[in-house]
């Protein structure tokens, strides 16, 4: 059993987002509001099997503060998935995902991510390989493995989308069948813009097809040594009644109404949830209050956020205060970030342009903010940028 059965349902993740995600900027999420899972930037296993993998290490940095949290990776040869897996688990992480959905035109150029879509084979192989590397864990030795989970079970995940150019359910049946731990699915497909709507209908038949394809276990009988019995089991998984009563793919209410549930009813539902494939929504969420809602409507294990964080660092939370946030909170916020950007990459492992991405997530909302932005955004160092902030 890994850490995701104790993860309330539904649970909120933080996207992977590249050049965005880092441990800077998980860091700031997780100050403001955190989620209840954490992924790191996609990594290339390739790369990271080469000797030029110290100019990628940077990507799989993560603080004690960060956790759970999932390492993505992405690539081409089976057996440098098979070894960045390994690597993994020594380093401390709860969890590795790879990522079949990518839809960056020089990555697919390349046959990678969400081209695997169209080269299931070597998708099968992948995914094969990771499962055998993630079968060789031990004891963590990093401290930063606060969970202390990840050397008992180390679930294997995917993140893909709905198809590639259009919505294509024989690909997510594909990944269905290979049992994964956990599968996120962005709502759109690799070829479809963002000015399009995501497609959570499909999400939401996925779920179904996962439902099909793997009944919700009923509970069994347990051994007569004390432990709980079957019935009593039952009654605080699915509330009052008798499995007959119950359908076999129902979500247990007490999992399914708010995040954050922490009672024994929601972590044996977790439990029995993992014994088949959790599903993950994405796309457009932006808010807290949304996701709940979609998990609801289509009965999804988990959410997440990508895009929402920027109009919201506090996005996870029951009640976030950021409409209400005024000028000098936002700029302090910000410069938290700088100071933490600096402290963080001592080595020009990030270049300071990095931090323009950000700079509009803080720098709206009141008068003067865009003539601040461009000031910000041509500091050429982090002193100097810190400076004009006052």
């Amino acid at each position: 059993m890994s850490f995701l059965s104790k993860l309330p349902r539904p649970f909120f993740v933080l996207a992977p987002m590249d050049d965005i995600t880092d441990t800077v900027f998980r860091q700031i999420v997780a100050g403001c509001a955190p989620p209840d899972l954490y992924f790191t930037e996609f990594v290339n296993v390739d790369g990271l099997q080469s000797p030029g993998r110290e100019k990628l290490l940077h990507k799989l940095r993560f603080g004690k503060k960060e956790t759970p949290i999932i390492a993505q990776i992405w690539g081409l040869k089976p057996e440098n998935f098979y070894k960045t897996t390994k690597e993994l688990i020594k380093m401390g992480f709860d969890g590795v995902d790879l990522n079949l959905g990518c839809p960056v035109k020089t990555v697919i150029k390349n046959g990678a991510c969400a081209a695997l879509m169209n080269n299931r084979e070597l998708a099968g192989e992948i995914i094969e390989a990771t499962r055998e590397g993630a079968r060789s864990t031990g004891s963590t030795s990093s401290p930063q493995a606060s969970s202390g989970l990840a050397g008992k079970h180390f679930p294997v995940s995917v993140k893909t989308r709905v198809g590639f150019t259009t919505v294509d359910m024989s690909w997510l049946e594909f990944l269905l069948s290979k049992k994964l731990n956990m599968l996120s699915i962005h709502g759109r497909s690799a070829k479809q813009h963002s000015d399009k709507p995501p497609d959570w209908d499909a999400i939401g038949q996925v779920r179904k097809i996962r439902d099909f394809m793997f009944p919700a276990p009923i509970p069994q009988p347990m051994r007569l040594d004390g432990m709980q019995g079957a019935d009593e089991q039952h009654t605080e998984l699915y509330g009052k009644g008798t499995a007959k009563e119950q359908p076999q793919s129902a979500t247990p209410q007490s999992a399914k109404s708010t995040s954050g549930t922490t009672g024994s009813a929601s972590r044996q539902a977790g439990a029995a949830h993992e014994l088949r494939t959790l599903i993950v929504g994405n796309g457009d969420v932006m808010s807290r209050a949304q996701g709940l809602e979609l998990a609801d409507k289509y009965k999804l294990d988990g959410i997440m956020i990508g895009r929402g964080v920027f109009a919201d660092p506090f996005v996870f939370a029951q009640q976030s205060p950021w409409a209400g946030y005024t000028q000098k909170q936002k700029i302090e916020l910000y410069r938290r970030h700088v100071e933490l950007f600096a402290k963080t990459w001592t080595k020009g492992e990030r270049r300071i342009e990095t931090l323009n991405k950000f700079c509009k997530v803080y720098i709206s909302g009141f008068d003067g903010a865009k003539e601040l932005r461009e000031q910000l955004m041509s500091a050429k160092s982090t002193g100097q940028l810190l400076d004009m902030l006052g």
